[in-house]
């Protein structure tokens, strides 16, 4: 159950589609010169070929490049993770669990008023393991985690001066899919759970140039039990992305 790779090469082809009409009209726009100036471009000042002038200079701030949508992906491991609390029959107390990314990429694009747009987000998670001391006898895992953006998600940002990085608070509602394997192997889909999450997202430009993202979210309460046997409840993950480096050209 659990989803492994190929995450990030979605994202890329998710971000490629987006920009994808906003390119074909830039490229319908570009001025077409006439036979009689030879074909050889813009002169520089020196006389050889050289940067039309009238060109738009490339985008170099984190506002300026995210005016076109990115694909990032998730880090992994403990430092990028999903956290919520179990309580069952057997236990008196709700106990922290915490599990993994073990993959996951997202989409991410700033609108030209500066709000921040979430336009996808999919993460997958290691298994949740409870203990025959949670669920007797034998206890019980959680398997196939993963956390799904349901629609995009926008929100307001602050911007610095220079446009080297953002802050905005979305809400996102996020589609938590999972599924329960039993001692004896059965596994038992469970329900997707829709929930709507206050998220707090960090987007800047890294030293290595390329763009990095901090998205994380918390859900206060039980948003699942299964009858008086697992309740689960304050749901938190904290996820860092980098921008998918794109291909080098041939």
């Amino acid at each position: 159950m659990r989803r492994h790779g190929g995450l990030a090469a979605a994202a890329m082809a998710a971000a490629a589609t987006m920009a994808a009409a906003g390119a074909m009209v830039a490229a319908a726009s570009v001025p077409l010169f006439l036979a009689g100036c030879g074909g050889a471009g813009v002169a520089s000042p020196g006389g050889g070929p050289g940067v039309d002038p009238g060109a738009a200079p490339a985008p170099t701030s984190a506002r300026e490049r995210l005016a076109t949508p990115h694909a990032f992906a998730l880090a992994t491991g403990l430092s990028n993770a999903l956290t919520l609390r179990v309580g069952t029959s057997a236990t008196s107390v709700a106990v922290a669990h915490t599990v993994a990314v073990v993959d996951g990429s997202g989409v991410f694009h700033a609108e030209a008023d500066g709000a921040l747009v979430v336009d996808a987000l999919d993460g997958a998670f290691d298994d949740l393991t409870l203990g025959p001391d949670e669920v007797p006898p034998d206890g019980l895992v959680m398997t196939g985690l993963s956390l799904r953006l349901d629609d995009p998600a926008l929100a307001m940002a602050h911007w610095d001066d220079a446009g080297a990085e953002a802050w905005a608070e979305p809400t996102a509602t996020l589609v938590l899919e999972w599924a329960a394997l039993t001692a004896d192997g059965t596994l038992v889909p469970l329900m997707p759970q829709t929930l709507a999450v206050p998220v707090a997202l960090h987007v800047w430009g890294g030293e290595d140039g390329l763009l990095r993202t901090d998205l994380s979210g918390h859900l206060d309460g039980t948003f699942w039990s299964w009858g008086e046997l697992v309740q689960m409840s304050d749901l938190a993950f904290d996820l860092h992305g980098v921008e998918v480096d794109p291909p080098a050209a041939e």
